[in-house]
C-alpha cells in the first residue's frame, strides 16, 4: 500500500531492499514448513502473532485511536548495522509524525527497546510471548512516542 509519503533517502534503500529480501527468504522457509528451525516453528509465530495483535489493541488503538503511525518492522540487514540508517528513518518517521500531529507506536525487542529509548520513545508496558506447555517465551515492549 503506497501512502503518499516521499521515499526514504537514497543512502537507506539498499539497506531497506536487503531486509526486505532476507525477509521474503524468511518466509518463504516458514511457508515450506521450516524443517528444524526453532524461530520459525508456527505454533510460536502464531502465539507471537496473536499477541502483537492483543497488544496493539490494549495499548494503542484504546488509547490513541486513529492518531498515531504504527512501526510495524524495522530492522537493518547486519552488513549495514551501525551506519545510522535505522535512526535515520525513524527520523524520517519522527518528522512525518510531528507534521501529522499523530504519535508513534511500536512493539520493540529487548535490543529494540534501548534503541527506541536513546530516539525519546517512552516504556509502556512488556508483553511475553509464550507458547502453552513451553519453557521458552520472548519478551515485547509496548512503547510510545508522543
Amino acid at each position: 500500500m503506497k501512502l503518499g509519503l516521499p521515499s526514504p533517502p537514497l543512502s537507506l534503500r539498499a539497506s531497506l531492499e536487503a531486509s526486505a529480501n532476507l525477509s521474503s527468504a524468511a518466509m518463504e522457509e516458514v511457508a515450506r514448513g521450516a524443517g528444524a528451525r526453532r524461530d520459525a516453528n508456527p505454533s510460536r509465530l502464531s502465539a507471537f502473532r496473536k499477541l502483537c495483535s492483543e497488544g496493539k489493541e490494549q495499548c494503542f488503538k484504546k488509547v490513541y485511536g486513529d492518531a498515531q503511525i504504527h512501526l510495524q518492522i524495522l530492522g537493518t540487514h547486519p552488513d549495514h548495522m551501525r551506519h545510522g540508517y535505522g535512526t535515520d528513518l525513524c527520523m524520517w518517521g519522527i518528522s512525518k509524525a510531528e507534521k501529522d500531529n499523530v504519535v508513534i507506536t511500536l512493539l520493540a525487542s529487548p535490543l529494540g527497546k534501548v534503541f527506541y529509548t536513546h530516539l525519546g520513545f517512552r516504556f509502556l508496558r512488556t508483553l511475553t510471548v509464550q507458547v502453552s506447555g513451553e519453557e521458552e517465551k520472548v519478551d515485547i515492549h509496548a512503547m510510545v512516542l508522543d
